[in-house]
């Protein structure tokens, strides 16, 4: 588990081996952490402006998640923490089998069947989902 203050970015900067590393290790956890499983529920946050710009994120960060998504073998459940400016044009593209946010800090259901396929989970009646509260945030 990350700890809290833990700055990849700056790692990555400072010492791109250890940061790759990091991530590396990281992943394989996660992945042993998930093997086995019927469903996980993969939570990504930080992908906003005031976490990383968007070649940091998008260069960086999101082929991390996505490498991880891609070989877990359970149903993936991918819900995007809510943040102003969220990057969702890069979260679209991650491998999920159902893909959850908050519609008060993204886009509509309608906008965001038009840029990736598969179930959407939102507080509203047009997602294929529908959440009755928002989900709380991450401990």
């Amino acid at each position: 588990m990350r700890e809290p203050g833990f700055d990849l970015l700056g790692l990555l900067k400072n010492d791109p081996a250890a940061g790759h590393g990091w991530i590396e290790r990281e992943s394989a956890r996660i992945e042993s952490e998930c093997a086995g499983a019927a469903d996980v529920f993969y939570r990504v946050a930080g992908a906003d402006p005031a976490h990383a710009s968007p070649m940091e994120y998008g260069g960086v960060l999101v082929p991390a998640e996505a490498g991880v998504l891609e070989q877990l073998k359970a149903h993936r459940i991918v819900w995007v923490e809510p943040a102003a400016d969220t990057y969702f044009e890069f979260l679209a593209d991650l491998s999920a089998d159902c893909f959850g946010w908050d519609v008060t800090f993204g886009p509509t259901v309608a906008q965001m069947r038009s840029l990736r396929p598969g179930r959407l989970m939102a507080e509203s009646d047009d997602a294929d989902i529908r959440l009755v509260s928002p989900v709380p945030p991450a401990l």
